[in-house]
This record gives structure tokens, sequence and C-alpha cells, in this order.
């Protein structure tokens, strides 16, 4: 540090020249190193979500009904947040190793590794930050250095938001997100502000369009196709409850506000389906009873995932 100190002082072309050589071999370095890590990530994400895999969606009704109540006591399921809320717990925990997870043949939904991939930018971006702004003094340096394995990470993402379908997890990566913000405040450390800032810009407007998908696809789904002759729950709005306690559960741990009218629209969607539905029956009573039973549900929901965000 002295050296370089005493070099700035007298010989600034020289100087100059290490710098860029500095910063040119380190953008190279840790670009590649990034685009290694993300390629090895990439073989252990589990898939949850598709196109056509929204709540009611018609095309895969043949598919939707048999899944039922069994599939959503599967903590993989798209609707429902289950253990994939554990992984707010565990924010500042070591990253994912590829290699130990593949001779495991372990998968995960791709929150975990969004958040692996941030948690191992956070580190070296803080251990780059603090040696850069003290042995060369110049903080500008950290800027070029991280350009290259930004870039990477960009790249990415705007790829694998294009065809995330998966609204539970675009939430808990917004999540996630902001708890790195936390946690970089707390480090005292300015350097990621401006990518944790843009990864939020790219994530709502995403998660916003999905959410607008779960909603068409319940306005336009075919009631007469999805209607099961009975009076129990209807397994869609089973969905639709374990959809919205999740989502309730994730604006109370780290929302602003945003998903409240979202959340208003979604159950005026599920209210006109419900109708719908219960217009099938051929008397009062069984639509009366059809109606109660699918409302009782809903609350017993809600009460159970209030009770459990409350431990």
């Amino acid at each position: 540090r002295h050296l370089v100190l005493f070099l700035k002082e007298h010989g600034i072309e020289k100087y100059n020249d290490v710098c860029a050589a500095y910063v040119d071999k380190m953008n190279k370095v840790l670009s590649e190193d990034f685009r290694v890590y993300l390629e090895a990530l990439e073989s252990l994400k589990l898939d949850i979500g598709v196109s056509t895999d929204v709540i009611g969606y018609d095309a895969n009704v043949v598919d939707l009904i048999p899944r039922g109540r069994e599939q959503l006591r599967n903590h993989r399921f798209m609707f429902s947040l289950g253990e994939r809320s554990n992984i707010l717990k565990e924010i500042d925990q070591p990253g994912l190793v590829p290699c130990i997870s593949e001779a495991n043949s372990l998968k995960y939904p791709y929150e975990v590794i969004f958040r692996s991939l941030q948690k191992l930018l956070m580190d070296t971006a803080s251990s780059e930050y603090i040696f850069i702004k003290a042995f060369f003094r110049d903080e500008s340096m950290f800027y070029r250095v991280f350009e290259g394995p930004v870039a990477v990470i960009d790249e990415n993402m705007k790829l694998t938001l294009a065809n995330s379908h998966d609204a539970i997890c675009l939430m808990l990566m917004i999540c996630i997100t902001k708890k790195h913000q936390l946690v970089m405040s707390n480090r005292r450390l300015p350097c990621l502000d401006t990518y944790l800032d843009k990864a939020l810009i790219y994530l709502w407007p995403r998660f916003k369009t999905v959410f607008d998908m779960y909603i068409q696809s319940l306005y336009q789904c075919d009631a007469k196709m999805l209607w099961v002759d009975g009076t129990h729950p209807h397994h869609i709005v089973r969905c639709y409850m374990e959809f919205t306690a999740s989502l309730i559960q994730l604006n109370a741990e780290c929302g602003d506000g945003q998903l409240d009218m979202s959340l208003k629209r979604l159950r005026l969607a599920v209210d006109d389906l419900l109708v719908r539905f219960a217009e099938k029956f051929a008397t009062q009573k069984l639509k009366h009873l059809f109606l109660l039973n699918n409302c009782d549900m809903a609350i017993s929901i809600l009460k159970v995932r209030f009770v459990l965000s409350c431990k």
C-alpha cells in the first residue's frame, strides 16, 4: 500500500497503468468465476411453475384436478409457501457448494439459488471494496472491477425472470433482496446499493406480470370444465387460499404495501369463480352450502397461517 501511494505521488502515469492492469485482471477473473458458479447453480434448479400452471388455467385442467389436496401438502407446490419461507431465516448463511449438492442429487427452488448467488456477490464485493479503498484509496476502481461480474449476473437474472411463472419464488426473491440491503447497510458498505436497487426494479414488474396471469386465468377459465359435483371445498379455491396466505405472510415479513391492491383483485377474481361454480347447483340450498364450505375452509387456512407466523 505504501509503495502504491509513493507511486501515485511520484509517478502518476505508472500508477494509472498499475490501476488499469488491476481493474482489467480482476474484472476478467471475477466475471469468469461468477459465470462458472452460475452455470453450476443452474444444474441444481428445481422447476416449480410454468406458464400453464397458473390457477385455473384451462389447458392444464386435466393435470390440475387430480392433484387436488395431495399436491397442496407438497411444500414444493407453487401456490404454497410451506418450508420455502425458511430461506428468509438463512439469509446470511454460506451459499450452496454445487459439487456437494450434485453429489447428493439435491435440487432447489430458484430462490435458494438466488440467495446463494447474492451471498457470494455480497461477500466478494465487500472484501474487494474494503481492499481497494485501503490499498488504492480510490473507490471508483471497485465499480470498474465489478462492471463485468454485475453484467454477468444481470444477464442471467433477466433471462431467468423472463421464464419465471412462480409468484411465490418472485416474492421470496424480493424479500431476500431487501434483507440483503439490510445486511450491506449493517456492514456500512455502499458498494452494492445500485445493484440491489436495480434487482428490485427487475423483480417487482415481473411479479406483477405473473400475478396478473393468475388473475386472468381465474376470469378466463371454464367453470363448467372445472366444476366438481359436490358441496365440499373446491381444490382451486384451496390453491387460492394457500397462495393468499403465503403472500400475506411474506407481505408482513418484508412488504411495503404494494401487495395490498393486488390481493384485493385476486380475491374478487376468486369470488367471481365461486359464484360461477355455485350456479351449477340445482338448488339454492346446495349453492349456499357450497359457498359456506369454501368460506369456512378459507378462514381455517388463514387462521393456521396467522398462528404459524406469530410463532
